[in-house]
């Protein structure tokens, strides 16, 4: 069992999936076999593009987890009276 990783984890084995890591791009291909049904990452840099490639030509979508990758917004929830 994994822990401390994504919340997209429980997520996939509460839904009845089982989690294949690749650690490495490299890794990424003979991760990969017939009963793979999606790709999950977080990888933002010059590996995407390879990555995006190798999963397109194995016929699996791809997820990409980027949600600590975009700014913070400022608000401000000033009030007029």
């Amino acid at each position: 069992m994994l822990g401390g990783r994504s919340a997209f984890d429980s997520a996939i084995r509460l839904a009845g999936g089982k989690l294949v890591l690749a650690h490495e791009l490299e890794d990424l291909q003979s991760a990969i076999n017939h009963a793979n049904r999606n790709g999950l990452h977080n990888w933002r840099d010059d590996r995407l593009p390879k990555a995006l490639e190798i999963t397109h030509q194995a016929g699996i979508p791809m997820l990409l987890d980027d949600a600590a990758g975009f700014p913070r917004l400022k608000i401000s929830c000033a009030t007029q009276n």
